[in-house]
């Protein structure tokens, strides 16, 4: 396997620094908010690390998307 220089290392291969057993890597994220992305069009959510002014965008799909919104507005479907 190649090496890709831009990846640090053990990065996804289930070693490394974000691997190590013992080690805790959750975090506490709270939703922000929900945009789109201009030019794709594309929904996109952001959370954010109370504990700080971390931000995580994560770009989702139309259907994740509109199950966010519903919570967030307290929309019910269906009646329940």
């Amino acid at each position: 396997m190649v090496e890709d220089p831009r990846v640090p290392p053990g990065w996804g291969t289930g070693a490394g620094p974000l691997a190590q057993e013992g080690d805790t890597m959750v975090r506490e994220m709270k939703v922000l908010g929900l945009t789109v992305d201009r030019e794709s069009n594309t929904p996109i959510v952001v959370l954010k690390d109370p504990k700080s002014e971390t931000l995580l965008p994560i770009v989702i799909g139309r259907f994740e998307a509109s199950a966010i919104t519903a919570e967030l507005e307290q929309i019910s479907f269906l009646g329940l």
